[in-house]
């Protein structure tokens, strides 16, 4: 069986990132004649890996056909539909996914995540909606460091997304659908809970233990949870699911021998149905989530095995439950917690059971009973040994996934699962069955359960408060990756300690080499244009150097520089920026120097006067001003007075020079602007230059294109932007003198990399990288490739 789960997730994998055929008629055909074949000539494994492939493959299309326009123009259009999951509620409205049952307009898709910006529509109380929305292609940003929306959005089978607008047509609907049967009953379970709650800090995590509503869990409190490494704890999960199937198991159980006078095999069975019901109703609160539907359908097979009196070993019935899951939705294989959730229970199974002796037995003499003081001793042993092999475990896939690691995981948790498993659960789940029937009784056991989450709660953020709790390492080397995979299983592994020293070596190895990783030392100068919607930030790097050039925005629930810019600082290895240049003002280039300049050391921070920051100190952006940096040079062009320009004319731009070619950032110069910068400066090549305000028709005049024609051009434009950037008279002038054009808006981050003989060479469009899947990878920039400068 493991065999075959191999063979699943690498035909999941081909059918998800090889595009096969033209359609999905052509591909059903193949499939109904090839597989058949290869499992006559092959044998099983090869006709699984065809059949995953294929069905992955009719999945990407399936996606792929309902994707509208690539242009991004949002579409205007009355929906009627169900709410397909519990929404998700914040200060400025509610964010949801609709379902759609009937639109007037024919090419949107049949699932939209969408947003109200008010608390007028309440959308929660409802299942069918009738709603007037403004909706596009589903999209993202693609940056290092940080997660691709698109991803997410291709997971859950999202091809559009948008939001509600105000009309006198946006009304609640009668009908009910069969898919909001498990929404209805999770709503009104919280409608009975949420009075009950208390008003203590932890009462926001109580919907998400008891029903997967996390939406009011706070992001200060989620930040804890992810410096402790406890985050599996706040939602339904697989440990939830089994203890809900354990308690009900040993009570039915009970009663059917005790009570009903039940045979010991009947009783087994009554156990069995009445732990798989539990089950099934827990997973259900939880919306059915890939996470809970693994633990399911394992505790299904288990209690089948176990009610006809036969035993399966764990790792066969692991295997079965990954193919079912992989079969039923090739995209689970995109997901993190997918990958977190089945590699703990392999880890669990092939290393922490073993060499382990059941409580209650003495080592020297196995099978008689030994006084509970050592019985105790024993369990904690056990509890020790589990935690450090399972945080072990997942170093590493927390490390590539989220690019951090909680290093008092261990500790955190060897308190907070008994606390959590016998305390808090317990108390959370009996409080929320009571309060629909007593609700003074739910109310006292919702209470206790909160009070005692509640100082679990202040003892985590005590753990996160410790120096070093949260470890971001830059990006990993698959060198090190490899060597301390085979130091951790050693480790994991009961061996004798003579291999457990070797593992311990190996890690130390794969330390050194992540150390030594050229990716993050290198001195060769990288030019990372990032992907932050509608505004700029571009990061110059020398190995552990960087000059940030603008911020990005900010937006209503967030910045850039916190979400996008910071990360991928990180990402690269820069622990420190020598300078932040600052083209001017306006909130799409300034709006994320706030935090850039909280979490990040910065040498310099150059701005023109009108900018201001609060707390830090400003160099004045002059014409003349040079600094070296890393063997080159940046220079000031432009302003050489502060007065009669106006914002955008009056930006800081810069050109970075060395040996043998330049690159220029000129920030939003328009028109008058450009005239006074070409008039002021020599005609040169320039290698790469981020086009005057975002591609507009007040900016890229002939002069501009006149005085520096450049190899590489990049717009840094937001998908579908309401300003229409870039004009496409503005891209018809830069095509006609640069050789690759490039927009980071259907491109993603982009990264430019020097080369011996001083020209720029573009070495990744992350969109159009092949690491993404098929079904939301962008098409090759013709251009670019004609003249080698893609991957």
């Amino acid at each position: 069986m493991p065999v075959f789960a191999i063979c699943t997730l690498l035909g999941a994998g081909a059918g998800l990132w090889i595009p096969l055929v033209s359609g999905p008629d052509e591909l059903a055909l193949l499939c109904l004649l090839i597989v058949p074949l290869i499992w006559w000539l092959a044998g099983p494994a090869a006709g699984v890996f065809c059949v995953a492939c294929f069905v992955a493959a009719l999945h990407s299309h399936a996606y792929a056909g309902q994707l509208p326009d690539a242009n991004g123009a949002p579409v205007d259009a009355l929906v009627r539909g169900c709410v397909a999951d519990f929404p998700v509620t914040d200060t400025e409205g509610h964010r949801f996914l609709l379902q759609l049952n009937t639109a007037d307009y024919n090419d949107l898709p049949a699932r939209l995540q969408l947003r109200t910006y008010s608390h007028t529509l309440r959308i929660p109380d409802h299942g069918c909606w009738q709603l007037r929305v403004r909706v596009r292609r589903a999209h993202g940003l693609s940056n290092p460091g940080s997660s691709d929306r698109a991803w997410h959005l291709y997971r859950n089978g999202v091809a559009a997304t948008g939001y509600v607008r105000d009309s006198p047509l946006n009304k609640p609907l009668d009908q009910s659908g069969s898919m909001s049967l498990w929404l209805d009953m999770r709503r009104w379970l919280y409608a009975r809970v949420e009075p009950q709650l208390p008003t203590a800090a932890a009462a926001g995590l109580v919907p998400g233990i008891v029903m997967g509503m996390r939406q009011s869990i706070l992001p200060e409190q989620w930040q804890v949870l992810r410096a402790t490494g406890t985050t599996h704890l706040m939602a339904i999960s697989g440990l939830h699911i089994g203890m809900v199937a354990w308690l009900l198991w040993k009570v039915t159980h009970w009663i059917a021998v005790h009570f009903s006078g039940s045979g010991f095999q009947r009783a087994e069975r009554l156990a069995a149905i009445a732990a798989t019901f539990g089950a099934l109703l827990y997973a259900g609160l939880a919306g059915f989530a890939a996470p809970t539907l693994r633990a399911t359908g394992m505790l299904l097979l288990v209690l089948l095995l176990r009610a006809c009196a036969r035993r399966g070993a764990g790792n066969d019935i692991l295997a079965a439950v990954f193919c079912l899951a992989v079969m039923t939705e090739p995209t689970a294989i995109l997901a993190s917690g997918f990958w977190l959730s089945y590699l703990a229970v392999f880890v669990l199974l092939n290393c922490c059971g073993a060499g382990t002796l059941p409580a209650g037995t003495d080592r020297r003499l196995p099978h008689l009973p030994v006084p509970l003081l050592q019985r105790w001793q024993q369990h904690v042993q056990r509890a020790v040994a589990v935690q450090w092999r399972l945080s072990l475990g997942l170093v590493l896939p927390g490390l590539l996934f989220f690019g951090q690691l909680a290093l008092f995981a261990p500790l955190a948790n060897l308190l907070a699962i008994p606390v959590f498993g016998m305390a808090v659960l317990p108390l959370l789940l009996g409080g929320a069955v009571l309060v629909t029937v007593l609700p003074s009784a739910g109310s006292v056991l919702l209470h206790t359960g909160t009070w005692v989450l509640d100082q679990l709660l202040n003892f985590l953020e005590w753990v996160a408060s410790w120096p070093g709790a949260l470890w971001e390492p830059p990006a990993a080397d698959a060198a090190a990756c490899l060597v301390g995979l085979a130091g951790i299983a050693m480790l994991a592994r009961p061996l004798p300690p003579r291999q457990r020293c070797m593992g311990c070596g190996l890690l130390f190895v794969a330390w050194c080499l992540q150390q030594a990783y050229p990716g993050s030392v290198s001195t060769s100068l990288a030019i990372h244009v990032l992907d932050v919607g509608q505004g700029t930030a571009v990061v110059l790097q020398s190995g552990r150097q960087g000059v940030l050039l603008d911020a990005g925005p900010r937006w209503r629930s967030g910045d850039a520089g916190r979400q996008t810019v910071l990360p991928a600082l990180r990402s690269m290895g820069i622990e420190s920026l020598d300078f932040l240049v600052v083209s001017h003002g306006d909130n799409d280039h300034v709006g994320g120097v706030p935090a850039v300049l909280e979490h990040m050391p910065v040498g310099r921070l150059v701005a023109p006067e009108s900018v201001t920051i609060p707390g830090a100190v400003i160099t004045p952006c002059r014409r003349g001003q040079k600094w070296n940096w890393q063997g080159m040079q940046l220079h000031i062009l432009h302003p050489a007075s502060v007065t009669g320009w106006s914002k955008n004319d009056a930006s800081c731009v810069v050109r970075l020079e060395w040996p043998g070619g330049a690159a220029l950032f000129p920030g939003d110069i328009e028109a008058r602007g450009e005239a006074v910068l070409a008039a002021r400066e020599s005609p040169q090549p320039i290698e790469l230059i981020v086009a005057p305000h975002h591609g507009s028709r007040t900016s890229s005049t002939t002069a501009m294109l006149q005085r520096f024609p450049a190899r590489h051009t990049v717009f840094t434009t937001g998908f579908g932007n309401r300003w229409g950037f870039p004009h496409p008279e503005v891209t018809g002038r830069w095509q006609q003198v640069a050789e690759c054009v490039l927009n980071t808006a259907t491109s993603g981050a982009l990264v430019f990399r020097l080369q011996p003989d001083g020209t720029l060479r573009l070495q990744q469009e992350l969109k159009r990288a092949w690491t993404r899947p098929w079904a939301i990878r962008a098409a090759s920039s013709s251009s670019c490739q004609q003249h080698g400068s893609t991957l």
